[in-house]
């Protein structure tokens, strides 16, 4: 079974796949195994590797689809970058490239904020991707231009 996989509005990085029991499979350095090559693991994967390559955050403070519990049921974030005290600084919500950004995309990052408080959210489809900034005086959410570096975290 193949896959066509999207050209995404991120930098390519050098990817790992294989197929297995019938399906395609990327290595994910960050949780150290195969995992099965979906349209938003191709937009988590390179996500991931651009914050890393490209924004310099540090590899081992990066936590790829970790599960919380949030309200008894579980649920899977998709990426969160930790400061060096291991607080988390960026919340990020991948989608497929088929998928649009909406509203309902921020509802569910805003969501899993409520478990996880970064300062900073961030969403992609791979094609589009949007940051903003908690701004705790007006308690609303900033968007910025781009996507900002580690050290300016």
């Amino acid at each position: 079974m193949t896959m066509a996989l999207t050209q995404l509005q991120l930098p390519a990085f050098q990817a790992r796949t294989r197929q297995h029991n019938g399906a395609l499979q990327i290595f994910d350095t960050f949780r150290r195994r195969y995992v099965v090559l979906t349209p938003e693991e191709w937009v988590r994967q390179h996500l991931a590797h651009f914050l890393v390559n490209f924004r310099g955050f540090p590899s081992g403070r990066l936590a790829v689809e970790r599960e919380i519990r949030q309200h008894g049921f579980r649920r899977r974030y998709d990426l969160v970058a930790f400061s060096a005290d291991m607080q988390p600084l960026l919340l990020g919500e991948c989608k497929a490239p088929g998928v649009a950004l909406s509203e309902e995309t921020l509802q569910q990052i805003r969501a899993y904020h409520q478990s996880i408080p970064a300062p900073y959210l961030l969403i992609s489809n791979g094609l589009q991707h949007f940051c903003c900034k908690l701004n705790p005086t007006r308690q609303s959410w900033d968007f910025l231009a781009d996507i900002p570096h580690f050290e300016a975290l």
